[in-house]
């Protein structure tokens, strides 16, 4: 990154540029997942399933990538960060009942996907024990599928704002 901040254009568009060429293999790699997962599940899914396919994908990696740009630009060691926010962060929020998924990036994706799918998958009711607490972990809430788009893109929104404004006013030292 250092050596592109020193040609004659602005760190903003430097970072928007790097943000954009990184993303579309990313969520070329998020639908490949996603079309092997469906294709292996031995389920013959309706056409509105492999339209929200590539829509889940495009916008869950908008969403995390931008929160990945935004670390790695926060913070020295940016990778780790996302790498800690993405397996720990995501997995506590979203393992617990309730509200508090609603601030789990993946619940917004999850939304999506649920709601350009719905009733085109077979649902399969998972048996749960009588125990209330159990009932309520596995209890998964969603929002509307507008909702969760308007949400998905202002995170990546202010994931992008936040990393080119760090980008823009941070100090570059060149390495030798």
């Amino acid at each position: 990154l250092v050596y592109h901040l020193v040609r004659p254009v602005s760190r903003t568009t430097i970072f928007l540029a790097r943000f954009f060429s990184g993303a579309l293999p990313a969520a070329c790699v998020a639908l490949l997942m996603f079309v092997v997962l469906i294709g292996t599940s031995g389920v013959a899914p309706a056409t509105r399933v492999w339209f929200s396919l590539p829509v889940t994908a495009a916008l869950g990696t908008l969403a995390l990538g931008a929160v990945y740009y935004a670390l790695a630009a926060l913070l020295k060691h940016g990778l780790i960060a996302g790498l800690i926010y993405t397996f720990v962060v995501e997995t506590l929020i979203s393992s617990v009942p309730g509200s508090m998924q609603k601030f789990s990036v993946m619940y917004y994706v999850r939304s999506v996907h649920h709601g350009l799918t719905a009733g085109a998958l077979p649902v399969v009711q998972p048996e749960i024990e009588q125990n209330p607490l159990l009932r309520a972990a596995t209890q998964v809430s969603q929002v509307g599928t507008t909702q969760a788009i308007v949400t998905l893109l202002a995170i990546t929104g202010v994931g992008l704002a936040l990393g080119a404004w760090r980008v823009a006013t941070r100090d570059w030292a060149l390495k030798e």
